[in-house]
Formats: structure tokens, C-alpha cells, sequence
């Protein structure tokens, strides 16, 4: 009895031992790992991943269970650089969740992630890691939710989901290199809730077995190769919210999706045709439907008014035709309207009027006829982008439109408008882009810079406006080419008809002869400056291959990728010698061109422009910033191949990013919905990691100087990189005797309006002005302005505030886009010295989860 005893103290003596050993086993691990680590971006977050804290449950991203056993890792977005060969799976036997989400990981997932036996939670979304999925997957079988978005895993999609155990809920793959068909046993994971395999490259149809995932809230199918029509067993997902399968290369017929839970249907950019289906009749819930670039065609059907809570309808790319139905001003709710690209004809509705929730109306691209109707300006206060271009408008601009104060983005070009701009239009303080080319628009301009500090491009060419003293003088003269000339109205024009000879023929005809007589002249005249232009280019051509020849021999060129150097005549080749033709973009320091070389490989070569001042473009301060720049290294920012420098040319060559600009995204509708809340959060975070690594990683640390809408570009994932960093310091070597603000209007810091002192605190409220756009989906200079100087009562819900083109985000991402506000809004303090660093923006962006939000934080003041 002694002895059984003796033997259970013996044991319970022990238990303590045991677990302290295994506690530092644990410890001992973690630690091996973050010295194998390449680097991490913020070393002071895992200060206290230390040998003189023993127990790891006290560590920053550690929570442990009762029994002081890792139970939790979450890294999320601390800018861990390295591989997981080196972390020992096999010491964590209790690790229920492992979340190392939008770090620099690469590398393959090892094979040992198999002995994570207890493992629930698995993300690793937003890295760099490769190679295929290992077969021991199919250990995880607890696994409950899994993100691999956003990688460059490969593999066949089929034999992938073989290794998923049957009760998994949560699968997001999306953004990867999977390949293959969906495999017809998908119906076996009968607990899947969410599953997103967009952006990849699967191909074959979509199997009719996936109608048995009953429980399926989320579909997202989108952006890969998919063929034949769309399964008519989709109606038994009667759970089904959102179901995405835009950009394949899917059929008619569309069944007949009785699904009454469905909210959204994305169906965009696909081979479907005939009439729009009247089965979508019954989708009452509907509240987003986009059918657009399809080949769809016949009239509008009327019975879309039934769909009363829709809130955005995308039929634009089509081929429909007739007129807008007046019921559509039924659909109160409706804040964003795309009609654009179709064979519409007849006039705009005055029922639009009644859409009072109206954010953007794209009506361009048709057939539309009479006048723009004044109801919409007095009506529509919430509008913020209209687009009626390329119609057969007539009439004048209606003064009510004046009153759309919160205007971001007009275009009435290519119709037949007449008389003057609205006097009113000097409101529109948030107006960005105004495009009214093309019309018979007369008289002055009524506005200057001053008073529409939010206009960043404008259009007036080919009107009849007075030009002589316009006092939009900050902008290039091509904006007002072609005025005072246009005296024939387009619509005579294309009618001959219309023209009233009347009953003076005689006199028109002495009139017609000097008048014809003048332009046979012009155009002898012309056709002699053709023959001179046409005489001088081989000159022309002949300077520029001097200007080449002295740039080779001049061996100022250093361009490296990943198969060795580029050679400059490649560039030169691809880019037809820098001809308009491969001209994407253009700034006030230069042009951007787009290069495909001989290996196959795409770039943008950035050409500067010569500068009057040659001091400006001194090799040796050319030579000595660049090997700073081509060193620094971000899956946030642009990388820079190379460089050359001449005293006659610069030319940088960089990532190609193909999605263009954030200006570009927000400006269009169809590119900002797809741009949802999760990419924009995470958009955020990546340009707030940027600048946070240029700021405290990079020695010197570097200034950006220009953080904007204009310099923030996408890849085809949406990964948001930060643009022509550095370039500022390049420009003017000799920054500090800077007499001139540098810089995008709108975005920047107020205090160098007087200090003329560039810090890290200007690009942190330049970022601030960046972030605020990212959430609003629009320029927010008079939200920023009122959010300084409002008093308490002057607060707006924060619903208001978000891009109502988007619908309202929940969960998870709610609390992301809520913490992003609150930082937003600290980095746009006028005081410099109270705006948070870049490196503490980006802790507070990665750790919202130790933050409190309200359970309904949409419904609070900003």
C-alpha cells in the first residue's frame, strides 16, 4: 500500500517538471526559428521572444491553453522575412491555430506540417510561398478553416482538395497558380461554408456536385479559365449570399437561380448572351448585380424595378438596346448605376431624379438623345462620379448640377452641349476630373484652381470657349486645344438635313466662294508644313540616334533582373525608340513607357524629362542616390531594376504593375468594386509596411516625398505597391536648399506650406490622405478639413463616410476597415509632432484585435 503510494506522489512530483520541460522545448523552439529568420521589419515587436522570459505563453503573438502549452501563434503582418523549413512543427503538438498572414515568408510549406495533429486554424495568406501543397495535409484532419490566398502555390486543384478532411468549413486559395478542374467529389465537404478559388488559372467546367454544399454561404469562382454554362444545381444552395463567377469563359443558358438568400451575383465578363434572363425575377434579396461585358442584348427589362433593394446594377459592355425604363426610379436604393457601352437610345429619365441614394451613373458609350435633365442636380445631393460621354446629348449643362457638391468625377464629353459652363460649378470643391471635350460648349471659364482645390485633370479641348485668359493656368494647354474654331454644330454635321438654306441662296453663295476659296488656301498650306515636317524627321531621327549612340558609349547603364543585365538597345527596341504607341502614363517629371523584352519579361521604363536647369540633372548626385534605391527591398514597393544617366536622358526601369494606379482603381466603378474591403484593408496596411521599412529599416532612411493616389500601383492581385520612391531626392540632389514644395496638390503635409522642411511626419500624413481614399473611394480633403475643425455635433456616421459602392463590411474585415479609419484620421493631424510614426501605424494595423470596437462600429460617429 506503501509502495502504490510512494509511486503517485513520485508521479504528481513530477507533472511540474514535465511541463516546465516542455514550456521551454517550446521556448527553445520558436527561438531557433526567429534566429533562422532573414529578417523582421519591426525587431521591437518580439522583444519579448527572449531566453530571459522563459515561459513563451508571455510572448507578444503566444497564447497558451490551461496546461501552459502554445495553443495560438498569430504574426500577422510583422514583417517576418524567411522560410518555415526551420520552424519544428513537431515541438507543438497543441498549436490549435497558426496565423502568419501578409508577412515575407517563401519558400514551400514543409511536409512536417503534418504533425500539427490539433490544428483548427491554418492562414498564411498575403506571402510569397511556393511549390504545391504537401500530401501530409491530410494529417490536419481538425482543420476547420485554411487561407492560402494570395501566394505562388502551384499544382492541380483536383489533387489538392484530396488532401482536405471532409468537415472543413473555410477555404480561401484565391490569388495563387492552381491549375487544373474542380474535382466532381467537392460535394463530400458537406461543412463548407466559404470557398474562394478566384484568380488562378483552373480551367474544365464547374461540376453540378457542388449544388450539395448546402451549407455554402460564399462562392467565388471568379477570374480563371471556366467553360460551359453554369450548372442548374446551383439552385440548391438555398444558403448562398454572394456567388461569384465573373471573368471565365462561361455560356448561356443562366439557370434558373431560385436562391431567395442570394445578395450579391457577379456574373461579369463572361460569353452569356440573350435576353437578360427573367428567371433573376425572383432574387428579391438581390442588392448587387453585375452582368456587365457580356453579349447580352434586347431592351432593359421593366420587371428589374421589382428588385427594390438593389443597391448596385452593372449592365454596361452589352449589347442592349432601346430605352431606360422610367421604373427604374424605383429602385430607391440603388447608389451605383452602370449602363455604359450598350445601343441605349431615347432620353435620360427624369425618374432618375427619384434615386436620391445615387453615388455613380454611368450612362456613356450609347445612342442617348435630348437633354440632360435638371432634376438630377437638384435631386441627386449624394452623386459622386457621372459619366454621360459619348452620347448624342444636347442642350445646355443644367445649373442644377452645380449643386452636386460632392462631385468627384464628370464627364460630358462627345455630345452636342451648348452655351456656357455653370457659374455655379465653382462649388464643386470636391471635384477631381472634369472632362467636357468635344462639345459646343461657349463663353469663359467661370472657375480657377483656387476655388476647386480637389481638380487634378480637366478637358475643355475642341469647344468654343475663350480661351485667351483661362485662369486654369496650372494645367497643360493641351486641356483647351481646338477652341473657337467649331462653328457648325456636331449634329448638322452628322445630318446634313438640318441645314436651313432658306431663301437666300444668292447671298450664301457669294459668302461660300471667298469662304471656300480661304480653305482651299489653309490646306495648300497645310500640305506644305506636312512636306516640311515630313523633310526635317530624318533630322529629327538623326539627333535622337546621336543622343543613343552617346548614352552606349557613355556606360552610364546598369540594369539587372533575374536572368542578367538588360541591355539598353532591348529597351529602346520594345519601346519603338520611346514611341507615343508604348506611352502609358504621363508626369510632370516624365514619361512612362511599357516594354516587353526578348525574354519575355515586361517592365515600365520611366523617361525623364529634359529639365531646363541641367544642375538638375548632375550625374553625380544621379549616380550616387541610385544605388541606395536599387538595394531597398518590400513586397510594398515597386522594385527598381536599373538605371541610366546621361546629361541628355534618365531612364528608370521598374516592376511592370499592371492594374495601373489607385486613381485609376477608384475612378472606375467596375475596378472598384472588385477592389472589396478585404484588398482594400489589406492595400492599406501593405503602403503603411512601405513606408514604414523606408523610414526605419533603410539606412539613410528614406523620404518619399510624394505618397498619392497617383503612387500607389496594383499587380493583377491587387497587391498595392508604393511607386517612384526616392525620386523627389533625385531630382533635386541639393534638397536642402529646396525653395519649392514637392509634392501631389491635396496630399500634402500643411506645415511645409511654411517650414519648407521635408520629415517622415509628410509622408505620414500623406499616407493618412491616402488611406482616408482608400475607405471613402474618394479624394477626402473636405472630410479631412471638417474631421480637424468640427466641434462635437458636426460628427458623421462612418457608414456615410465609406465608399458606398461597396456594400457595408461585417466581421472580421469591419474591424480592420474601422482601426484603418482611426489611424487615417491620426495621421492627418496638423500638428506634425502628434501624428503617429509609420512603424507604430503599422503595429496598430496588425494588432486591431487588442483594440475595442463597438459591437455596430458603422452606426458611431467618425
Amino acid at each position: 500500500m506503501s509502495l502504490i503510494l510512494y509511486q503517485i506522489i513520485l508521479c504528481l512530483t513530477l507533472v511540474p517538471s514535465v511541463a516546465s520541460f516542455m514550456a521551454q522545448s517550446e521556448a527553445h523552439a520558436l527561438l531557433a526559428w526567429k534566429r533562422s529568420l532573414n529578417s523582421i521589419q519591426y525587431q521591437s515587436y518580439l522583444d519579448s521572444w527572449n531566453n530571459s522570459v522563459t515561459s513563451p505563453c508571455l510572448w507578444v503573438g503566444i497564447t497558451c491553453n490551461k496546461a501552459h502549452r502554445v495553443s495560438e501563434i498569430n504574426l500577422e503582418l510583422v514583417g517576418l522575412k524567411g522560410t518555415l523549413d526551420n520552424f519544428s512543427f513537431q515541438s507543438f503538438p497543441h498549436l490549435t491555430q497558426l496565423i502568419l498572414s501578409n508577412n515575407r515568408i517563401y519558400g514551400a510549406i514543409p511536409s512536417d506540417i503534418g504533425f500539427l495533429y490539433n490544428l483548427t486554424i491554418l492562414e498564411l495568406s498575403g506571402n510569397d510561398i511556393s511549390g504545391t501543397v504537401p500530401p501530409s495535409f491530410t494529417n490536419l484532419t481538425n482543420l476547420a478553416r485554411l487561407d492560402l490566398s494570395k501566394n505562388r502555390i502551384s499544382g492541380e486543384v483536383d489533387t489538392l482538395f484530396s488532401l482536405f478532411n471532409n468537415g472543413i468549413s473555410f477555404i480561401h486559395l484565391a490569388s495563387n497558380n492552381l491549375t487544373g478542374h474542380l474535382p466532381s467529389s467537392i460535394g463530400r465537404y458537406a461543412n463548407l461554408e466559404d470557398l474562394d478559388l478566384s484568380y488562378n488559372q483552373i480551367n474544365g467546367s464547374i461540376p453540378g456536385e457542388i449544388g450539395e454544399l448546402e451549407n455554402l454561404t460564399i462562392l467565388d469562382l471568379s477570374n480563371n479559365i471556366l467553360k460551359g454554362s453554369i450548372p442548374h444545381e446551383l439552385t440548391k444552395l438555398q444558403n448562398l449570399i454572394r456567388l461569384r463567377v465573373s471573368n471565365n469563359q462561361l455560356t448561356s443558358p443562366v439557370p434558373h437561380l431560385r436562391i431567395l438568400s442570394l445578395n450579391e451575383l457577379w456574373m461579369s465578363r463572361n460569353r452569356l448572351d440573350g435576353p437578360i434572363p427573367s428567371e433573376l425575377n425572383e432574387l428579391w434579396n438581390l442588392s448587387m448585380l453585375d452582368l456587365s461585358n457580356n453579349l447580352f442584348n434586347n431592351s432593359i427589362p421593366s420587371w428589374l424595378s421589382n428588385l427594390t433593394f438593389l443597391t448596385y446594377l452593372d449592365l454596361g459592355g452589352n449589347q442592349i438596346d432601346g430605352y431606360i425604363p422610367p421604373e427604374m426610379g424605383n429602385l430607391v436604393y440603388l447608389r451605383q448605376l452602370m449602363l455604359s457601352k450598350n445601343k441605349l437610345s431615347g432620353p435620360i429619365p427624369k425618374s432618375l431624379s427619384n434615386l436620391g441614394n445615387l453615388q455613380n451613373l454611368s450612362l456613356s458609350n450609347n445612342q442617348i438623345s435630348g437633354s440632360i435633365p435638371s432634376e438630377i442636380g437638384n435631386q441627386l445631393p449624394n452623386l459622386l462620379n457621372m459619366d454621360l460621354s459619348s452620347n448624342q446629348l444636347d442642350g445646355e449643362i443644367p445649373q442644377t448640377l452645380g449643386k452636386c457638391s460632392k462631385l468627384n468625377y464628370l464627364d460630358l464629353s462627345t455630345n452636342n452641349l451648348s452655351g456656357p459652363i455653370p457659374a455655379n460649378f465653382k462649388n464643386l470643391n470636391q471635384l477631381g476630373k472634369l472632362n467636357l471635350s468635344y462639345n459646343l460648349l461657349s463663353g469663359e471659364v467661370p472657375f480657377s484652381s483656387t476655388d476647386m482645390p480637389g481638380l487634378y485633370s480637366i478637358d475643355f479641348s475642341y469647344n468654343n470657349f475663350d480661351i485667351q485668359f483661362h485662369p486654369l493656368t496650372s494645367f497643360s494647354p493641351t486641356a483647351f486645344i481646338g477652341n473657337g474654331r467649331r462653328n457648325v454644330s456636331i449634329a448638322a454635321i452628322k445630318h446634313p438635313s438640318n441645314l436651313n438654306i432658306g431663301k437666300t441662296e444668292v447671298a450664301a453663295f457669294v459668302v461660300a466662294v471667298p469662304v471656300a476659296l480661304t480653305v482651299f488656301l489653309v490646306i495648300v498650306f497645310a500640305a506644305l508644313v506636312v512636306i516640311s515636317v515630313l523633310h526635317k524627321r530624318p533630322k529629327k531621327r538623326e539627333e535622337e540616334n546621336e543622343v543613343l549612340i552617346e548614352m552606349r558609349k557613355a556606360d552610364l547603364f546598369s540594369v539587372w533582373n533575374n536572368d542578367g543585365k538588360i541591355l539598353f538597345d532591348d529597351i529602346v527596341e520594345a519601346t519603338g525608340n520611346f514611341d507615343d504607341l508604348f506611352c502609358i502614363g504621363m508626369g510632370g517629371n516624365g514619361s512612362v513607357y511599357e516594354a516587353e523584352l526578348p525574354s519575355g519579361q515586361v517592365v515600365a521604363v520611366k523617361k525623364f524629362h529634359p529639365m531646363e536647369d541641367e544642375s538638375r540633372l548632375d550625374d553625380a548626385g544621379f549616380m550616387n542616390e541610385i544605388p541606395t534605391l536599387t538595394r531597398v527591398r518590400h513586397r510594398n514597393i515597386v522594385k527598381l531594376y536599373g538605371f541610366c544617366s546621361h546629361p541628355r536622358c534618365m531612364l528608370l526601369v521598374c516592376e511592370y504593375m499592371v492594374r495601373g494606379s489607385l486613381a485609376d482603381v477608384l475612378v472606375n466603378d467596375e475596378r472598384a468594386m472588385e477592389f472589396d474591403w478585404v484588398k482594400r484593408a489589406d492595400a492599406i496596411r501593405g503602403v503603411a509596411s512601405a513606408l514604414s521599412y523606408m523610414h526605419h529599416d533603410c539606412k539613410p532612411p528614406i523620404v518619399h516625398r510624394d505618397v498619392s493616389c497617383g503612387n500607389v500601383l496594383f499587380d493583377a492581385n491587387f497587391k498595392a505597391c508604393i511607386s517612384d520612391f526616392g525620386m523627389a531626392r533625385l531630382l533635386n540632389p541639393d534638397s536642402s536648399n529646396e525653395t519649392r514644395v514637392t509634392g501631389t496638390f491635396g496630399y500634402i503635409a500643411p506645415e511645409l506650406a511654411y517650414t519648407m522642411r521635408v520629415t517622415e511626419k509628410c509622408d505620414v500624413y500623406s499616407f493618412g490622405v491616402v488611406a482616408l481614399e482608400v475607405i471613402m473611394g474618394r479624394y477626402p480633403g473636405e472630410f479631412i478639413s471638417t474631421a480637424s475643425h468640427s466641434s462635437g455635433g458636426q460628427s458623421m456616421k462612418l457608414k456615410d463616410v465609406l465608399d458606398q459602392r461597396l456594400p457595408i463590411p461585417t466581421d472580421e474585415v469591419a474591424k480592420k476597415i474601422v482601426v484603418a479609419m482611426r489611424v487615417a484620421l491620426a495621421c492627418v493631424r496638423d500638428n506634425p509632432k502628434s501624428r503617429p510614426t509609420m512603424q507604430q501605424v503599422t503595429i496598430d494595423l496588425s494588432t486591431q484585435n487588442s483594440l475595442s470596437i463597438p459591437d455596430d462600429p458603422f452606426s458611431h460617429d467618425t
